[in-house]
């Protein structure tokens, strides 16, 4: 059966809005201090790496019209405006956020086919979030241990059931964060509950299975406790490093714990399906009905999503700065920081680079042979009973069958409709794109704007000790 668009997740259209970072609290934060916490950084001797001071410049880069735009006019009434170019760094909220509805739609459309989904949460002990998040190699063994563990419990199921040589997919995200802002890598692995196999004919099918138990789950925490246990043991310590590296300082210090007791106490048996074993804890009672893709949706998008909002973040009349939280964690709504414990607290947020944090395994993964059959099952089976993005809002343009979102589409899920004219409501397009700083210069100053970017405050020389005034005294 056919279809127009497997997109279950439309949002409503709105007038298009000109994003100005450059007013938003986070953008100033970054402006007048990260300079500064650079120079500290190099008196541990290596000081930050490059990316970091990379990844500050691009996001003070990002969405500023100073650094070239796009021309877009409607062919109606000729009405322009200008779209600033974006960073597509991995700091910035707002491409963030685009790549996360990127990478929702391209999943749920070409990769996952209509299947109940659940959720698989790894988090592991504080003692060991330092050495997790400085070892690319020890995070990529440890998420396969993880994923090897639930592959294994799907199969043993599988076979009970009779059938032969079951195979497993899954879709991993990394985050290296947690709602506290602090370093804290864990796994959010997606899965569907259930095998694939090969029926009589060849193709490839796919069968559902049973939820897990609160005892198959606890015996899965159990085999991943000790294998990762195992991993840790055999890694090399890096301990003596910290001290002559700005950025292993910065990741101890967002790594600490927050006293003796948990943000959030742990109630033995509180939720089903979840399981804690000395500060490992697994949790897998979140799942999707195969009838709900809007559901998954959201499930994708809350796991490729940013570590911080930008309108969450604000600035106290004494100059601190202010978090507010997503949910209300141990009676706190938000969490307070001085300019540059915050600017530290980024920089450790900010994964090195060629490090992807998704990742996929079993069917899904590209080397799998299994794996072209299973796009071609995700794009065959037919989309359940509901009303889908093309049928509400974009009834002319379904999305593609790519492996790219076009620009203004993932504009348009973010900050509205770009290419639709509020003085006619007719179609705009692309005129031209401006990079020349003359060019770009001249345009702004006759349209008024500002052409210059805002200056960049300079590092600060550190804060000088007070001592008492010993002055009448004689010696």
């Amino acid at each position: 059966m056919a279809h127009a668009c497997r997109t279950s997740s439309p949002r409503s259209p709105r007038p298009y809005a000109r994003r100005r970072p450059e007013n938003s609290a986070l953008h100033r934060v970054v402006r007048e201090n990260y300079l500064t916490v650079l120079q500290q950084g190099d008196a541990y001797g290596n000081g930050y790496p490059a990316y970091i001071r990379k990844e500050f410049e691009r996001f003070l880069a990002c969405g500023d019209l100073t650094r070239g735009f796009s021309r877009i006019r409607c062919r109606g009434c000729s009405y322009e405006r200008l779209v600033a170019f974006s960073c597509k760094g991995r700091l910035c909220p707002s491409c963030l956020n685009r790549r996360m509805e990127q990478s929702a739609i391209l999943l749920e459309e070409n990769l996952l086919p209509i299947a109940r989904y659940r959720q698989w949460t790894l988090t592991i002990p504080w003692q060991y979030r330092l050495r997790l998040a400085c070892d690319k190699q020890l995070l990529s063994r440890v998420t396969s241990v993880f994923v090897r563990a639930v592959f294994s419990f799907q199969r043993k199921r599988a076979r009970k059931l009779g059938i032969q040589n079951p195979q497993c997919g899954s879709v991993t995200f990394i985050h290296r964060f947690n709602t506290l802002l602090r370093l804290s890598p864990h796994l959010h692995s997606i899965l569907p509950d259930g095998v694939f196999y090969q029926d009589s004919d060849g193709k490839l099918a796919f069968t559902e299975l049973a939820p897990p138990t609160d005892a198959e789950v606890t015996r899965i925490l159990e085999r991943c406790a000790r294998r990762i246990e195992n991993l840790f043991c055999d890694a090399i310590s890096f301990e003596e490093d910290l001290d002559d590296d700005a950025m292993a300082a910065a990741l101890a210090e967002a790594a600490q714990p927050l006293g003796q007791t948990s943000l959030i106490p742990v109630v033995p048996n509180a939720r089903r399906r979840c399981a804690q074993l000395d500060g490992y804890s697994i949790h897998a009672d979140v799942a999707v009905s195969a009838d709900d893709r809007q559901g998954l949706a959201r499930l994708l998008r809350y796991g490729a999503r940013p570590p911080l909002a930008a309108n969450r973040i604000s600035l106290t009349p004494s100059g601190q700065v202010k978090y507010r939280l997503r949910k209300i964690i141990a009676g706190k709504t938000h969490i307070t920081l001085n300019p540059e414990a915050f600017i530290r607290r980024l920089a450790s947020l900010i994964p090195p680079p060629w490090i992807n944090l998704t990742r996929f395994h079993g069917v899904f993964a590209a080397n799998s042979k299994y794996c072209h059959q299973v796009r071609e099952l995700a794009k065959e089976q037919p989309l359940p009973e509901q009303e889908s993005l093309s049928s509400i809002d974009m009834p002319d343009s379904p999305l593609p069958k790519g492996l790219r979102i076009k620009w203004h589409e993932l504009l348009r899920r973010t900050f509205g409709d770009v290419l639709v004219c509020p003085q006619c409501d007719g179609k705009m397009r692309l005129l031209a794109t401006i990079e020349d700083p003359t060019v770009v210069a001249k345009i702004l100053t006759h349209l008024h704007l500002p052409a210059e970017p805002l200056p960049v405050a300079p590092a600060r020389p550190p804060p000088q000790l007070e001592f008492d005034d010993f002055s009448h005294l004689n010696f």
